[in-house]
């Protein structure tokens, strides 16, 4: 396989790879997903996306097993007292909150990624396949 080829093939084939695993596991594994109920945002300063706000509030595990007092998370926006956000935490002794962002546009965007690495990789490797065969050689 000449070296060139390689080259673009191994990191399109583990982009392929990542963006899938991405999209089916999420980026935060081992961690308990639920709920914070809102109790308090406030405003920390201006980011290049909008607004950045300290909030604060009660986790409740999705399974019930655990409940947190108060944890904190930072969003982008302010939130209005007794929003749900659905958000991860390490266990019940954890007092930071990850908001959990799977929204249809990040999936969408996810898989589209992979497809489109995919495509771009079987693509490459049809037209190797079809060159040789025109030429009279095998491919290797």
């Amino acid at each position: 396989m000449p070296r060139g080829r390689l080259l673009l093939t191994v990191p399109l084939l583990a982009a392929v790879v990542g963006l899938v695993a991405l999209a089916v596991t999420g980026n935060r594994s081992g961690e308990r997903r639920g709920e914070v109920t809102v109790s308090r945002c406030d405003y920390v300063r201006d980011e290049l996306h909008g607004k950045l706000y300290s909030c604060a509030g009660s986790f409740t595990a999705d399974r019930g097993d655990f409940s947190v007092p108060y944890v904190t998370f930072d969003n982008l926006g302010r939130l209005d007292r007794g929003t749900r956000v659905a958000a991860t935490v390490s266990g019940p002794d954890d007092t930071t909150a990850s908001p959990v962002s799977e929204s249809l546009w990040r999936l969408v965007l996810t898989l589209g990624g992979a497809a489109g690495a995919a495509t771009l990789l079987v693509g490459l490797w049809w037209r190797r396949w079809n060159g040789m065969e025109r030429r009279g050689t095998p491919p290797s």
